[in-house]
């Protein structure tokens, strides 16, 4: 499939994708099965000819290709820079002019940024001058807008970017949230779903249970907002049913968390967590609280404290149940914190091993590779039983170094921790998976060596260029 049917990116964050034939999905209370071209034209009438970016030149291709597109796939961004991005008056304008775009959305992204010395968002010119507009759109959607004061920003633009959410995405099923200027994010999203529960703007009747299509909540706000607690997101339970939640950059402050007792009797039928940084304290009490996951990602970014964080992960994972199939670890390794990292893995994880039935497990290559004497110990105390998929996700494992030796000797490295009889410990394992990036100047040589050393152990070799297979 062409790079042209695989992403089209709009300037306003619209995309489409089409992956080829989708499995049948259940019927929906709106039968619809495809964009139809006419609302196509709708949304790249509100754009300029040149906010078609890297895919097609002209409008007329992009419609040609979007009719055969899947209208859950639309991705709609509303994302203010400084207040002056010209595309929040194109957005506004559009919303308030065809509502019917909402029906199509099923992917929303609200993204407010503003500069630390940069003028407030109520006193931006270019949002300023088209409210008359979106209050004319809740008009039409009898929406009644909830009123907020956070952080600086009038209680008019929180009305009116409340009215963008709650009347554009009646049937969205990913919502992320990046406020990194609002202090706290969680009682502007709750008090927006609230209002939209107990409210419902849409028409004909009978509407839609708002939000129930809901299922992956993102959020990304700044590494001192403490408003996202268990209560809150208990809160939230109540009105959507949420399977999969992103909490990036600290949302989830351990100061908040550790406030709250285990037994409080919260439970958040969670199960899919990703989170990131500052984490390490309160990542066990959230997964307490949410013992149903299945899928955890969890990335930490200093190099300094690696094993520090990798220690407080095993601590977190004795409070998820057996279920939990899919464990993704990512961050910097260095060599430092490299011979910690690897005795935590050793001594932490392999206390795991018989107790997580982990499918899938992705960690840091430096972690089982690194040529510490002795330190990374043999994969079959580490390696889950039922491990399936092995991924190495390093992004330094490749880098090339005078005369290439480095990256493949430690691919052979690899194969001495595998060994020939591995088997007898992981029986069930199907690939091994190498992350690489373009930007890392990795060379054909170590990819090689990785390959040769899977194929003497028995075991298939995939290499995962930026989401792509190998071209060699």
């Amino acid at each position: 499939m062409s790079n042209f049917s695989r992403k089209i990116s709009v300037n306003l964050g619209i995309r489409v994708r089409d992956d080829g034939p989708k499995p049948a999905k259940p019927a929906s209370k709106r039968p619809l099965e495809s964009l139809p071209a006419e609302i196509l034209a709708m949304i790249l009438s509100c754009l300029p000819a040149s906010s078609i970016l890297n895919v097609a030149r002209t409008n007329k291709a992009f419609q040609k290709h979007a009719e055969t597109a899947l209208y859950r796939d639309i991705r709609l961004t509303f994302c203010c820079r400084n207040g002056y991005n010209r595309d929040v008056a194109l957005l506004f304008r559009a919303l308030s002019k065809r509502p019917v775009l909402g029906l199509y959305v099923r992917r929303f992204d609200f993204v407010y940024r503003r500069a630390k010395h940069s003028r407030p968002f109520n006193k931006c010119p270019t949002v300023m001058q088209h409210l008359p507009l979106v209050e004319q759109y809740v008009r039409m959607t009898g929406l009644r807008p909830v009123s907020l004061w956070q952080n600086g920003l009038s209680t008019r633009c929180i009305e009116t970017v409340s009215a963008l959410i709650l009347g554009l995405i009646p049937g969205v099923q990913e919502l992320r949230l990046e406020q990194s200027m609002l202090s706290e994010p969680s009682l502007f999203l709750i008090s927006a779903l609230r209002n939209a529960y107990e409210n419902p703007p849409w028409e004909p009747e009978p509407a839609p249970e708002p939000f129930s299509q809901l299922r992956s909540l993102e959020i990304d706000s700044d590494s001192s907002c403490t408003g996202w607690t268990a209560q809150t997101l208990a809160q939230m339970r109540e009105l959507v049913s949420l399977d999969s939640l992103r909490i990036f950059r600290g949302a989830v402050s351990d100061s908040t968390m550790l406030n709250m007792p285990a037994n409080a009797g919260i439970y958040l039928p969670f199960t899919e967590i990703y989170c990131r940084m500052k984490m390490q304290n309160s990542l066990g009490q959230l997964l307490s609280f949410a013992p149903d996951v299945r899928v955890l990602e969890y990335t930490h970014r200093q190099h300094h404290d690696c094993a520090f964080r990798f220690d407080h992960l095993h601590a977190a994972l004795t409070h998820v149940k057996p279920q939990l199939e899919k464990l993704v670890v990512t961050g910097p390794a260095c060599t430092r914190s490299a011979h910690e990292s690897r005795g935590v893995l050793r001594g932490k994880f392999g206390s795991l091993r018989d107790y997580l039935h982990l499918t899938h497990l992705e960690l840091p290559w430096a972690m089982l590779t690194e040529d510490a004497a002795g330190c990374a110990g043999p994969l079959k105390d580490i390696l889950p039983r039922a491990l399936k998929v092995l991924v190495l996700n390093d992004y330094l494992a490749f880098r090339v170094t005078e005369g290439g030796a480095k990256p493949a000797a430690r691919a052979y490295m690899f194969g001495d921790f595998l060994g020939r009889d591995w088997r007898e410990y992981v029986p069930d394992l199907e690939r091994i998976v190498v992350k690489v990036t373009w930007d890392n100047h990795w060379n054909k040589a170590a990819v090689d060596a990785m390959r040769d050393v899977c194929s003497l152990a028995g075991v298939r070799f995939v290499v995962d260029v930026d989401g792509f297979p190998c071209p060699f």
